[in-house]
């Protein structure tokens, strides 16, 4: 430590989907409650998503470092199936430069962005 110089703690936080008007109904759009939340979100913190099915459009988690997505048991963040809402990206597909359609979850100039609990992440695919 550097004489003259105190070491603070910063505190980590966890919040919770709810505290930014997020609805785990299955109807309700958090696209705009999950913006607000990664905004939120300092080094250290966690975003908790509680069971319920959590329906949203593609997430960006962008500029963001040591933070933790926890989805809890129960929990599902249905991603949107409307193509006219994931936005052309340029991007790498089997190699070649293109354009594609943006992923559900882009996570953008960040680094140890951990994904971690029971629940599930649903790009509402077909296998």
């Amino acid at each position: 430590m550097v004489q003259g110089r105190e070491h603070l703690e910063v505190m980590a936080v966890q919040y919770y989907m709810k505290s930014f008007g997020g609805i785990g109904d299955a109807l309700y759009d958090n696209s705009t409650s999950f913006a607000l939340a990664f905004a939120a979100l300092h080094s250290g913190d966690s975003l908790s998503i509680t069971e319920g099915i959590w329906r949203t459009g593609p997430l960006t988690i962008q500029d963001k470092n040591n933070i933790t997505l926890r989805l809890e048991k129960g929990a599902r963040i249905l991603f949107s199936d409307d193509e006219n809402k994931y936005e052309p990206v340029f991007s790498r597909w089997e190699g070649v430069n293109c354009y594609c359609l943006q992923s559900c979850l882009s996570i953008v100039s960040s680094s140890h962005i951990r994904i971690t609990g029971e629940g599930t992440l649903d790009g509402q695919g077909k296998a």
